[in-house]
């Protein structure tokens, strides 16, 4: 049997039942050492906010007007996994580089976040979770026009899109509708 380094030598006493209780006592007070990513963070660019907690990492989706959930996954180690719902799953890695947490995701794409207080009281959160036509029109609007960089590119006013979009949004009787406005919306950028 091993002996985990919590247990203290047991000086002459033999059998296993008395091992395993003085194993159970001794080792049932320490706590595992945290995780060096535990907390939360934000990705410089993207919109992400991280939160990592023992085993579990939530994503969301920051912009001035929500923080939308994105996604979540589970941690081993320094192991992502997580799962994307129909849009399949994520692997990833965290290391950290000084003060600065990085995330690679199969040698192709890298996301770097610092370290920020927790941001569970935001009231953005609230926000995030209202269905209504005009608070989601207001986050996918605000998510882009925070984080997407190629409006001149694609020849896109994205101000007059808004002006254009928005009471179309806000009239919609169905969530159909609403999509089919967003799609609009969003169909320039291709």
């Amino acid at each position: 049997m091993r002996v985990p380094a919590c247990a203290p030598k047991a000086a002459g006493l033999a059998g296993p039942a008395f091992a395993a209780l003085l194993l159970l006592a001794s080792c049932a007070s320490q706590k595992p050492a945290p995780s060096p990513y535990e907390g939360s963070w934000r990705t410089e660019g993207y919109g992400y906010l991280i939160e990592i907690k023992g085993d579990r990492v939530r994503f969301d989706e920051e912009s001035a007007a929500a923080i939308v959930p994105s996604f979540a996954g589970r941690l081993s180690g320094d192991r992502l996994s997580a799962s994307l719902g129909p849009f399949g799953s994520l692997e990833g890695r965290f290391s950290l580089e000084g003060e600065v947490l990085v995330l690679s995701f199969d040698d192709t794409a890298r996301r770097v976040a610092g370290r920020i207080p927790s941001f569970r009281g935001d009231p953005r959160i609230a926000a995030g979770r209202d269905r209504s036509n005009a608070a989601v029109f207001d986050a996918l609007w605000s998510a882009f026009d925070e984080h997407y960089a190629f409006f001149d590119l694609r020849g896109v006013d994205w101000q007059a899109a808004r002006e254009k979009h928005r009471p179309r949004a806000l009239a919609a009787r169905s969530s159909r509708e609403l999509f089919a406005v967003l799609s609009e919306l969003l169909a320039p950028l291709r």
